[in-house]
């Protein structure tokens, strides 16, 4: 399978983290009835034992709420 990394910029190859994961997070989080961004990062902070583990996050944590904004910001 090909993973999509997505390259937080002054952080270096060792914050390479899988965009796939990111998106995951984002979704999940909207079906749970989150709406604003910030919202689905908490949603994740709160559920991150669940999505580190099923999910290829770097170091096993959820990321900051920036590097979301970052990702989505990109995207568009």
């Amino acid at each position: 399978m090909c993973w999509l990394q997505y390259l937080i910029p002054g952080a270096g190859t060792a914050a390479d983290i899988p965009i796939q994961s990111l998106l995951a997070a984002l979704i999940l989080a909207a079906i749970n009835g989150q709406a604003s961004l910030r919202g689905m990062w908490l949603w994740a902070r709160a559920h991150s034992d669940w999505l580190t583990r099923h999910l290829p996050f770097h170091r096993n944590r959820i990321p900051a709420l920036e590097t979301f904004r970052t990702l989505l910001c990109r995207l568009d």
